[in-house]
C-alpha cells in the first residue's frame, strides 16, 4: 500500500501508526497474541498445519 505523495520522506510517529492501522484494516490482518505452538506438521498436499491437539489451522 503506497504512501501518499504529500507525505514527508520521514513520517512522524503518529502518521506511521495511522498508516499501519489502515494497512491492517485494508488487508484484514488479524494477529493472534499469546499463543504457543509446541509442535506442528505441514501437510503439503493441502497447505494446512496439524497441531498436537488435532486442531487444523491454515496459514496460506
Amino acid at each position: 500500500m503506497p504512501h501518499g505523495p504529500d507525505l514527508p520522506t520521514f513520517m512522524p510517529k503518529e502518521l506511521f501508526i495511522d498508516y499501519l492501522d489502515a494497512y491492517v484494516t485494508r488487508f484484514d490482518i488479524n494477529p493472534r497474541y499469546n499463543q504457543t505452538v509446541k509442535c506442528s506438521t505441514l501437510d503439503v498436499s493441502n497447505n494446512k498445519t496439524n497441531t498436537m491437539t488435532g486442531e487444523i489451522e491454515v496459514y496460506w
